[in-house]
């Protein structure tokens, strides 16, 4: 009974997180400048660490306006020889990866976001590099998600490198992760990269 009591609480307080994350990222899309700034940092960041250079393969979400723009990523992936998989959600709440390119068609998918149109990868080799959307993050790596936990599922059996990039108005360590929660290897902030 205690211990359930415990979770109960912990999943209240991370309710209130999401809530918070999705108001902070609404918040400085009201500031498309300064949304911009800080992308554009954390992309320098991104871009400089061995884990980009050294990988062929990107996962990645086709983001939502209020998110952090995918969009330069997927573009400089294509720019330098990579191959870039998007997520595709399935009818069993499971979520699988779709290979895009410039000529990829896409349709609707159940969140109102574009998914790719094609077969989808089985898995992905260990030097693959997938970025992990999020709300609010901690320093251990772990993340509040939309409350789905698609990436959670994914992520307990993906064998590559993972990473997520956060603006610093994402971290927060004043909440706990739950047991099935899975943590990135690697914050990528406007200021450093944190291996965790």
């Amino acid at each position: 009974m205690i211990l359930y009591k415990y979770w109960s609480e912990v999943k209240i307080v991370k309710d209130k997180m999401r809530k918070r994350g999705l108001e902070l990222l609404k918040n400085l899309r009201n500031d498309p400048k300064k949304k911009v700034e800080l992308e554009s940092k954390i992309l320098s960041q991104l871009f400089e660490t061995r884990i980009w250079q050294g990988t062929e393969v990107i996962a990645i979400t086709m983001s939502l306006p209020f998110e952090f723009n995918t969009k330069p990523i997927i573009e400089e992936a294509w720019k330098t020889g990579k191959k870039c998989y998007v997520p595709k959600v399935l009818a069993n709440n499971q979520m699988t990866f779709i290979q895009i390119t410039p000529d990829t068609r896409y349709e609707k998918g159940v969140f109102g976001i574009k998914e790719p149109i094609g077969d989808s990868i089985s898995s992905f080799s260990k030097t693959a590099l997938m970025i992990v959307p999020g709300l609010i993050f901690n320093r251990e790596g772990y993340r509040i998600g939309q409350g789905g936990g698609y990436y959670d599922r994914y992520l307990s059996n993906y064998k590559g490198i993972t990473a997520s990039l956060v603006f610093p108005q994402q971290l927060s360590d004043d909440w706990t992760p739950e047991k099935f929660d899975q943590p990135v290897d690697y914050i990528i902030t406007t200021e450093k990269v944190i291996e965790v």
